[in-house]
């Protein structure tokens, strides 16, 4: 969430928030590894609304809409190679496999998180820690493939589509922040925020999102 609260007489807080995010990609299985490739990070974005109610001076629940755009660059460590999506097999010019093969996974989602949100209010300011988890309901992924030997290959999947995909994932939610109250009404937010998926949309894959943001967010006091 990426505004608090820090006065008694509010209860009810709705906002908006949106910035940049760095994603990329890990795994939990030790016993996994790919000597054959490496794994980068890709600079996202997430956007969305918020609703909070506090439920003591120092706690408060929230709950977020969001969309957000996030993935992985994947670089190719043989110096040829050849990419399967489906049941078709895609190869460089003329049918030769990929050189110097790089490919940027980019994917779109609807996110829900609910976290706890924990609030150190100070005479100015409050700061704030969040804790909770997140549904995301992927719309579509792109995957962009790069190569020394071909033209840009752009291909594109739109869920649900019931091939290698999972309709919904789900994830750990942690961040920390500052309010800084405008008026009676308003107040503005700055919070560091990590997201990791505790399952993979896609099901053959032994890799989830990670992604690390930077939040800026503006909170209206309803009561």
């Amino acid at each position: 969430m990426a505004f608090g609260q820090d006065t008694t007489r509010h209860k009810l807080i709705i906002g908006a928030h949106g910035g940049p995010a760095v994603a990329t990609s890990v795994s939990f299985n030790k016993t996994f590894s790919d000597p054959t490739s490496t794994i980068g990070p890709r600079l996202g974005y997430i956007a969305g609304l918020d609703l909070q109610r506090r439920l003591t001076y120092k706690l408060a629940l929230c709950l977020e809409a969001n969309y957000e755009s996030k993935g992985y660059i994947h670089i190719d460590k043989s110096p040829y190679a050849y990419v399967k999506f489906g049941n078709s097999t895609n190869s460089g010019g003329y049918g030769t496999p990929f050189e110097k093969l790089r490919i940027e996974i980019i994917s779109d989602f609807i996110t829900i998180p609910v976290t706890a949100k924990i609030l150190m209010n100070r005479k100015k300011v409050a700061y704030f820690f969040n804790l909770g988890f997140f549904a995301a309901y992927p719309i579509r992924s792109r995957f962009l493939l790069l190569s020394a030997n071909s033209e840009p290959i752009v291909m594109e999947t739109f869920y649900p589509n019931g091939f290698n995909y999972r309709s919904i994932n789900y994830g750990l939610v942690t961040g920390f922040g500052v309010n800084i109250p405008h008026n009676e009404q308003f107040q503005f937010s700055l919070e560091v925020r990590n997201n990791i998926e505790l399952k993979n949309i896609f099901k053959e894959n032994e890799y989830q999102f990670e992604t690390c943001s930077l939040l800026l967010g503006i909170g209206y006091k309803l009561k």
